[in-house]
């Protein structure tokens, strides 16, 4: 049976969302009722980004990262209840950025060829202290919406030989534009 590559995605964010390094830093603490946190936004960005396929090409489980991307790469780039939700490089174009596309979901890069796609994504989720993705919805009310630019500073959770990059967010800027 085929299984879907969002679905493999998805499924590596909940099952391996436990197996990062304990050395790395804390994620950023949850308010009681397991809300994100507000200083998981930062006001500034860090110094030291790189583009996410570069990030790609390098990092393994337990490195800390610092990177570009937009959100987006699924219809729906965000789980729903939970501090998680996808993201595709920069330099992918989206379907609006195309000429004559008139596509409603331009976030979902569904022009790109799915193999480039894939290589081209991250997942990013917010732990709480057992490396479980938080109980809220990320896209309430932070400013994150599709195809916003962001740059996530986190720990690298899981890396697969299919193309799966899973990044426990330290703190994401918001970039203006």
């Amino acid at each position: 049976m085929r299984v879907l590559p969002c679905m493999a995605v998805i499924a590596c964010v909940f099952a391996l969302s436990g197996c990062s390094d304990s050395s790395a830093p804390a994620p950023p603490a949850a308010s009681a009722s397991g809300a994100i946190p507000a200083s998981l936004f930062a006001a500034t960005a860090p110094s030291d980004i790189q583009p996410l396929l570069k990030t790609k090409e390098k990092a393994q489980a337990g490195d800390r990262v610092v990177f570009e991307a937009r959100v987006g790469g699924r219809v729906k780039p965000f789980i729903e209840n939970r501090a998680v939700f996808f993201v595709t490089d920069s330099s992918v174009p989206s379907c609006d950025e195309l000429h004559g596309d008139a596509c409603k979901t331009p976030w979902d890069y569904c022009c790109e060829p799915r193999e480039d796609l894939l290589r081209a994504m991250a997942t990013v989720q917010v732990v709480d202290g057992d490396g479980q993705p938080l109980k809220a919805s990320i896209a309430e009310g932070h400013g994150l919406t599709p195809l916003r630019t962001v740059v996530v500073t986190g720990t690298v959770d899981h890396v697969d030989e299919v193309g799966n990059f899973v990044v426990n967010a330290e703190s994401i800027h918001l970039k203006e534009g």
